[in-house]
């Protein structure tokens, strides 16, 4: 059970980052050129990204 819960916690933390790469990778591939985005945001979704990643516990600090 508790294995359980600790993967749902990961799978809630990274699968909306993961669908928004996914989706703007598609999108590039698709239509030649991914929807123009300033450094504002990709700063805060890199700031995202290493939130999620380091909430998740010592294991997953090494990937932040």
């Amino acid at each position: 059970m508790r294995d359980f819960v600790r993967l749902l916690i990961i799978l809630v933390r990274l699968v909306p980052i993961a669908i928004s790469l996914r989706r703007d990778h598609r999108r590039w591939i698709r239509w030649g050129a991914p929807i123009p985005r300033d450094a504002e945001f990709h700063r805060a979704r890199a700031d995202r990204i290493v939130t999620a990643i380091a909430a998740l516990g010592p294991a997953f600090i090494k990937l932040a």
